[in-house]
């Protein structure tokens, strides 16, 4: 839930909505309009996205580590299973 109002506070700066400026002032306030804008769903989903992506390639990374310091314990394929 936190990322998600992080994420739709994000895509308010990008499209500030759900509220009016009459006479200077801010009026007529909506504060789930403007959470919830039409820009919230494209940014949600590419912020879960590119953090799947991340953590795949951290996961790799920490694998790829172990595997070229010649770590072969029972989790890690050793090199002729591979074929």
């Amino acid at each position: 839930m936190g990322a998600m109002w992080v994420i739709g506070v994000n895509s308010w700066m990008n499209d500030p909505t759900g509220f009016r400026v009459a006479n200077g002032k801010v009026v007529d306030v909506h504060p789930f309009t403007a959470i919830f804008n039409g820009h919230i769903w494209h940014e949600m989903i590419h912020m879960y996205l590119a953090a799947y992506m991340v953590a795949g390639f951290v996961v790799a990374g920490i694998y790829a580590w172990g595997w070229l310091r010649g770590k072969r314990d029972r989790y890690i394929p050793r090199r002729t299973d591979l074929r």
